[in-house]
């Protein structure tokens, strides 16, 4: 399957500061492809780039094949930026036919699509309110509606569900695994990983204006140093005899305490946890508490970047 969006060394430079340096990906049909960046990694300007609201400096970004900055191209783009971008004196309807008319559609067939788009996002019964009158989640979602009228081939989307409810945060995400079931491509830039790691096809984490990684969720675990935590919790009196055993540890695993609490990191942590607890009972150690921890996307995104991603 040929890709759908595709960049190639966008680059974007304000004054001496290069924001965006040389960032390549691609986009196919019915993937959702993830975009995490810590604050200031140029996560926004690459999606404004991909949407063609930013020319690059550098680089090309087409559409099935033919460049953004063309109206062929656009005309099978929707894109849903940070800010809500809405007429809030005009109904949820009007919003939605104004911008379906700026993308060529007229008559019933805008009358269909507006009605299509409002359904979809769980806002046909409120067509005829005014926008102002909606909750963010409900403008949130209204948002969506324009991105879609006009049947996108690509929809970008730039933290889509930013100060919304838990339950208009759920309706969007679902809402966008029926558009990619059905065919569309999708960009979705997050602050959320819960959100990138139940949706997400594949992610490219960007930092410093450059795609430090792309792939799956487990291939990103693979790739990072990323490594599984055994936690033990020895009873009181038993502390000391548990930190001359881990004084002991093979030389790929580290070790750090707190107290009582030992927090061990390893590549193959479920096989060392196995050596250790028979290990442990026959020196008479007993334990208040034993976790055995995966690593998650967010370990990986550190490994990556060494930022939170709220930073």
């Amino acid at each position: 399957m040929d890709a759908i969006l595709r960049a190639a060394g966008l680059v974007k430079s304000y004054g001496q500061v290069r924001a965006v340096d040389g960032v390549d990906l691609e986009v196919y049909p019915k993937e959702i492809y993830g975009l995490l960046g810590p604050n200031g990694s140029g996560k926004t300007t690459t999606l404004s780039m991909l949407a063609g609201v930013l020319r690059p400096d550098e680089g090309a970004v087409k559409i099935d094949a033919v460049s953004v900055a063309r109206s062929a191209a656009r005309l099978k783009l929707g894109f849903v930026p940070q800010e809500i971008a809405l007429y809030p004196q005009m109904t949820a309807a009007e919003n939605v036919r104004f911008f379906g008319r700026m993308q060529g559609l007229h008559g019933q067939r805008l009358r269909e699509r507006t009605a299509d788009a409002l359904e979809l996002v769980g806002l046909g019964t409120y067509a005829n309110r005014r926008v102002a009158t909606f909750s963010s989640g409900m403008k949130r979602r209204a948002n969506i509606a324009v991105a879609l009228v006009h049947s996108p081939e690509v929809l970008i989307m730039d933290e889509p569900t930013v100060g919304v409810d838990p339950h208009s945060r759920n309706a969007i995400l679902q809402q966008l695994t029926v558009l990619a079931d059905a065919g569309c491509g999708i960009v979705f830039a997050s602050h959320y990983m819960e959100e990138v790691q139940r949706l997400c096809t594949r992610i490219g984490i960007i930092d410093a204006g450059k795609i430090m990684a792309t792939g799956t969720v487990a291939e990103l675990m693979a790739r990072s140093a990323a490594r599984s935590r055994i936690v033990l919790t020895a009873a009181g009196e038993c502390e000391a005899t548990l930190r001359s055993l881990v004084a002991r540890l093979p030389d790929d695993a580290t070790c750090r305490s707190d107290g009582h609490e030992f927090h061990i990191q390893a590549r193959q942590a479920d096989e060392l946890l196995g050596q250790l607890l028979p290990i442990a009972t026959d020196a008479g150690i007993a334990f208040e508490g034993i976790q055995l921890i995966q690593p998650t996307l967010e370990d990986a995104f550190l490994e990556f970047t060494g930022k939170d991603l709220r930073e």
